[in-house]
């Protein structure tokens, strides 16, 4: 690799996968850059504008273009990238499972509040929660992250994406709670 190649800035490289994304026709190619960016660093939108006058290492380098690739050939972003945040929980996302959509996330939210009412009034207690259809693992996570659930049971029909779902368990130190 050359010295040039390694003094290569976040904002050059974000703006070289602008290019490239409206070549491909996309409607807002510089929005879509910096998603993909902050998709790959598993970071805020804006750190495509924070991190702009950092050089990118030529491992993030190779994982953005490869993003920034797939995009342009029609991929939805999360896969492109192959990440997705859901609660603030970054997960593994391919083919193989569904992307957590945002209204998930509020269904989420619904079952959290529920179950800390449910605990104020009866106290302690331990209960289990069933995902069914799990695939990526977002709500058997969340609630095994972000509730006092004694587990969580996750089941899908594809043994791919209870695998996806489990690799996605034991990177966010949920694997434990989740069967």
């Amino acid at each position: 690799m050359s010295p040039v190649e390694l003094t290569v800035t976040v904002g050059a490289a974000v703006s070289a996968a602008a290019e490239r994304l409206e070549a491909a026709g996309l409607a807002d190619p510089a929005e879509e850059a910096r998603s993909l960016y902050a998709l790959c660093v598993c970071g805020a939108t804006s750190a495509a504008t924070l991190d702009r006058y950092r050089p990118i290492s030529p491992a993030l380098r190779e994982r953005f273009e490869r993003a920034v690739e797939r995009r342009a050939a029609g991929w939805p972003q999360q896969y492109a990238a192959g990440r997705a945040n859901f609660r603030g929980h970054w997960l593994a996302v391919d083919r193989r499972v569904l992307i957590p959509r945002p209204e998930t996330e509020g269904l989420v939210e619904a079952v959290v509040k529920q179950m800390q009412r449910a605990s104020s009034r009866l106290g302690a207690f331990a209960s289990v929660v069933a995902d069914i259809g799990t695939g990526s693992g977002a709500i058997a996570i969340a609630l095994a992250l972000e509730t006092a659930v004694a587990g969580v049971i996750a089941t899908d029909i594809s043994g791919e994406a209870l695998t996806l779902a489990m690799e996605n368990a034991a990177a966010l130190g949920a694997r434990d709670r989740i069967a």
